[in-house]
């Protein structure tokens, strides 16, 4: 009998292969470099007035593939939305460029096989499991292979369950302190392995791509657009013209 999760799975494997290939043989490895090179990346904390916030997208606007980010979310968990919407801008261009935005079902579980795959490569996650992990599994052993592969427990242990590493009863047992009442427990355990908490906490960066930013600065030094103008661009990224060199002009000093 065809085990048509497990066929779809190994496909995805494959564009995985591809696609990482592709970006490694130019010296790219890291996600948020690789999406960047390929779509315009932005980075920013965002949540609506009633509090609801969303991973973040990928988009088709006046020309120029887009992805939004948010760094409301946990830096693990943004990693894993960055190879997600990487899928997206591979593999689904044409869908992007007629809808805008995505909303199939079964493009959104393809982009999470991949972003699976792309972070936690199925030969590395077995090779470190089973030469670094001892085989009664605590919460502490999730957070060093977690660490390992820069994403958040909560992706790390769904990745070993779906490559039965780990089993149901594990997986419950284990994956009660990513619930967000321990996220201090979390914490605490991280730090005592010897990690900083940077993966498991929002990063709120503000970010915009670094051609973006030179354009902006360009445009200032040669007068196309005012102080106030360049102080309102640098103020998305959390800067000011000061924090770039730039004094601001003598009538506005005094």
């Amino acid at each position: 009998m065809i085990n048509e999760k497990e066929l779809l799975r190994l496909e995805i494997k494959e564009k995985v292969d591809e696609v990482r290939y592709r970006f490694v043989k130019k010296g790219i490895t890291d996600i948020f470099d690789i999406v960047d090179a390929v779509a315009i990346l932005i980075r920013h904390p965002f949540e609506d007035k009633n509090g609801n916030k969303f991973s973040g997208f990928s988009s088709y606007i006046e020309g120029q593939f887009v992805v939004y980010l948010n760094t409301l979310f946990s830096l693990g968990h943004e990693r894993f939305t960055a190879a997600h919407e990487l899928y997206h801008l591979m593999f689904d261009q044409e869908v992007l460029m007629r809808e805008g935005l995505l909303f199939d079902t079964e493009c959104e579980t393809k982009a999470d096989l991949f972003a699976a795959e792309f972070l936690m490569p199925e030969e590395g996650v077995k090779e470190f499991f089973y030469k670094r992990l001892p085989s009664r599994l605590e919460e502490k052993h999730i957070i060093r292979i977690q660490q390992h592969f820069k994403v958040s427990y909560s992706a790390m242990l769904r990745r070993l369950k779906e490559l039965h590493l780990i089993d149901e009863k594990a997986y419950e047992r284990l994956k009660e302190i990513s619930k967000p009442e321990h996220a201090e427990r979390l914490q605490k355990l991280t730090i005592q392995e010897g990690y900083t908490t940077e993966l498991i906490l929002p990063s709120q960066k503000r970010t915009i791509p670094e051609k973006f930013l030179e354009i902006i600065i360009d445009n200032y030094v040669q007068g196309r657009i005012s102080y106030n103008k360049f102080s309102s661009f640098l103020s998305f990224i959390g800067k000011t013209p000061r924090d770039m060199g730039h004094e601001p002009p003598e009538d506005m000093a005094q």
